[in-house]
This record gives C-alpha cells, sequence and structure tokens, in this order.
C-alpha cells in the first residue's frame, strides 16, 4: 500500500476533451497504486481485471419485485478477492440490452444551447419537474427515454421539443454514461 501523502491531487483541466482525456487521474480509494490514467501502464485496478474479479454472474441475477417501469434485482458478484457477494439493483422493464440503434443506452440528457443572433450570449434551458421520490420540485436538464426503434439523436430532439416546447439538432452527442452507477444499470447519452 502506498502512502497517500505523496500521490498527486487528480486534476480535471480546463479545456476540449482531447486535453481531458489525456490529463485526467482518478484516485482510488487504495492509493496512489491505484492510480487510473492515460499512461499505458498496467495499473493495479487493470490487474485486479486480469484476473477475473470483480465479475458480475448474470446467470443468478434474481428478480424481487417489479412495475410496469422498473424491476428490483439482485445479482450475485465476485469482488476483488473472489468473494461472492449479493448486489441490489434497479432497472428498466423497458431497456433493450444492446439495442440496434441507441446501443443499448436507456435516455439521453439534452444540454440546449441557446445562441443569441444579436448577442455572443449562449444560454440554455432548464425543466421545473415535480420528483415524487425526492417530494419535491427540482430543475433538470431536459430528458427523456429513448423509443424503440430510436436513436439517441433523434430522442434528443423529441424530448427538447416535449418538455420545452424548442425545437433544436443535436450537434454532438457524448456517452454512454451512469446517472447512478451503485443503484442502477441505467445508462445516458
Amino acid at each position: 500500500h502506498t502512502s497517500t501523502s505523496n500521490c498527486p491531487s487528480p486534476s480535471i483541466p480546463m479545456g476540449g476533451s482531447a486535453m481531458l482525456a489525456s490529463r485526467l487521474r482518478v484516485l482510488a480509494a487504495a492509493g496512489c497504486g491505484s492510480v487510473l490514467g492515460m499512461s499505458g501502464k498496467i495499473t493495479q485496478m487493470e490487474e485486479v481485471r486480469a484476473s477475473g474479479f470483480p465479475k458480475v454472474d448474470r446467470a443468478k441475477t434474481k428478480e424481487v419485485a417489479a412495475t410496469r417501469w422498473l424491476k428490483l434485482q439482485t445479482l450475485t458478484y465476485r469482488d476483488q478477492q473472489g468473494t461472492e457477494r449479493p448486489w441490489d439493483l434497479v432497472t428498466r422493464t423497458t431497456k433493450s440490452h444492446g439495442a440496434a440503434n441507441a446501443g443499448g443506452v436507456d435516455a439521453v440528457i439534452i444540454l440546449p444551447l441557446l445562441r443569441s443572433k444579436r448577442q455572443q450570449l449562449v444560454e440554455t434551458l432548464l425543466v421545473q419537474q415535480f420528483r415524487p421520490p425526492v417530494d419535491s420540485y427540482t430543475a433538470e436538464l431536459p430528458a427523456g427515454l429513448i423509443d424503440q426503434g430510436e436513436t439517441a439523436e433523434e430522442a434528443a430532439v423529441r424530448e427538447l421539443k416535449e418538455e420545452t416546447g424548442y425545437h433544436g439538432r443535436a450537434s454532438q452527442v457524448f456517452g454512454p454514461l451512469t446517472m447512478s452507477p451503485g443503484l442502477s444499470d441505467e445508462t445516458v447519452k
């Protein structure tokens, strides 16, 4: 175990994605020996993956409960030491693993950029929605599920119109991203 007192701080530089990708460092809880980076060197985390652990055994996944839109499942995985453990997760009943058009992604989140013809000002939109799980209104970026047979780009344009009334085009797509990987297998673009 390496002492973290000599570890460099994680840095997230300002600038383009290429700059970010080349300089981003994420320090794992185990200390500097577990740094994930773009150095090309094998890290402890890569060594753990090469050993076959941690790994989910999908054949042992059990459905605990389900509604029209969500399923609660308990999956089984082996941790870094090879110990078998359970993990509860929520998944969508509409999830399409490996969907042809959307790449298995569940939903889209849209960052609308509103450009003025009179000024160089760029603005964005947020939507206010009541969310029962938090018993409150939230301010969110427009978002929504990808319909069957729809691309992420098509869903983004449709959801922008449905949620804000604005028309737009998808100029760039990022992802897939996970929003709450400790709770759900939902992925977004």
